[in-house]
């Protein structure tokens, strides 16, 4: 069983398997951020991250990963429900993210998790992206 904890701060654990993961592709910004990890046995297998949005009462799903030892195990699932809870202690009224086209794991993920596509006025994500949202 994976024991999801909150971490303070972005940790040294998270913060070598995102640059593992995915380098310097996505420009992780840290601050303002809060984080969960995902640990089995003492081993980091997932994390996560929640931003609060300045400009509106929304939550912003940051970063998700999970090893592939731990995929198809519906823990990117918990992970989401576990921010969307944050999210309503903090008083937002929706949730919003993407994804890059190419990652069909994380999309349907989302869609199980109750998130629908939107075409965002900005775009803001990565150079060939998916939007989605949900309301709280």
């Amino acid at each position: 069983m994976v024991a999801v904890r909150h971490q303070s701060g972005y940790t040294s654990d998270i913060a070598e398997a995102d640059h593992r993961e995915f380098g310097d592709r996505y420009g992780l910004a840290v601050s303002d951020s809060e984080w969960w990890a995902g640990y089995d046995g003492g081993r980091l297998v997932a994390f996560c991250g929640l931003e609060s949005l300045e400009q509106e009462p929304a939550g912003f799903l940051c970063r998700s990963w999970v090893a592939p030892s731990h995929r198809g195990r519906r823990l990117q699932a918990r992970m989401i429900r576990v921010r969307e809870a944050r999210a309503r202690q903090l008083g937002l009224e929706r949730m919003v993210t993407y994804t890059a086209y190419e990652n069909c794991r994380s999309a349907n993920s989302l869609i199980r998790c109750g998130y629908r596509m939107y075409a965002p006025q900005h775009l803001w994500g990565c150079k060939y992206s998916n939007y989605w949202f949900k309301i709280l």
